[in-house]
């Protein structure tokens, strides 16, 4: 019995050091924490959430979702009009509730904490009346383009509103935001934000494709490959014009899991077009 005991006791000791290796090998992984914040939204209303993360860590990307987000706008639907950076511990994302129903906004943020200093590079262009265009912000020589992000204008929503229906990596320095700006008469300015990364940490992209009918949405969760985490993500889809109106709208975009980056998007268009779509993972090794 005491010998029982005995080996009881160098099991559960075992245990409590692999217990300890397992977390301090998932601390030298540099994996990203995750924190979020909810708001609800009314009907035909603004709001904003931030997220932000705790002390000693920093906020290197982020993301947003819209729950329950109805398609047909029957219920609570609502649109992002901005998702980047709140200071150096933060996540805001902006958003209007097109919907007939309260809805619930989400911010997501995801904190490092080695805090790498990220710099923020800005690109402003100003879009004129019912035009798209885009804004590439790029990153200093010698650093990489970890996430990104946009602003909309202020107090533009509703029928004036900007629709940015791409915001991803360009290239290993850029992030690149495209938007319609649905005001009718005036021209706004747009704000695409990169942050930059010292380290370069050669980041992986994965991506995955399709096409959304409109008024129905689609999902994508494209993985990263080898073990390696998804830390950043984005999305593209078509050109929308006045004339064209067949884009895919993203409604979330965050972490699936600490290896997958999840798109939501609903199609624009009428019930017999089809919008093309492509959610992106940047991965970490």
């Amino acid at each position: 019995m005491r010998g029982n005991r005995r080996r009881w006791t160098l099991i559960v000791a075992t245990g409590s050091v692999v217990t300890v290796f397992a977390a301090l090998a998932a601390l030298a992984s540099g994996a990203l924490s995750q924190h979020q914040k909810s708001v609800d939204i009314a009907a035909a209303a603004d709001g904003t959430a931030t997220a932000s993360c705790p002390s000693g860590t920093e906020a290197v990307s982020g993301g947003f979702s819209a729950p329950g987000f109805d398609p047909q706008f029957d219920q609570a639907s609502n649109i992002p009009f901005g998702s980047r950076r709140a200071g150096k511990d933060g996540w805001k994302v902006d958003a209007k509730n097109f919907g007939t129903a309260s809805g619930t906004l989400v911010s997501y943020v995801y904190c490092d904490r080695h805090r790498p200093g990220l710099t923020v590079a800005l690109k402003t262009v100003t879009i004129d009346a019912r035009t798209t265009d885009s804004a590439a912000a790029k990153c200093p020589r010698g650093t990489e383009a970890y996430s990104g992000g946009w602003k909309s204008p202020a107090n533009v929503t509703g029928d004036d509103a900007f629709f940015a229906f791409t915001s991803m990596r360009a290239s290993d320095r850029k992030w690149k935001v495209t938007a319609f700006n649905d005001d009718n008469d005036d021209a706004h300015d747009l704000q695409a934000f990169a942050y930059c990364d010292k380290r370069k940490p050669g980041l992986v992209e994965r991506s995955k494709d399709t096409t959304v009918a409109g008024g129905v949405k689609t999902s994508l969760t494209p993985k990263c490959p080898g073990g390696r985490q998804a830390v950043s993500g984005g999305f593209e889809s078509s050109e929308l014009t006045p004339n064209k109106a067949d884009a895919a709208f993203t409604i979330t975009s965050r972490r699936g899991s600490t290896s997958t980056w999840r798109t939501v998007a609903y199609g624009n268009g009428g019930p017999t077009d089809e919008s093309p779509i492509t959610a992106f993972a940047y991965c970490k090794a």
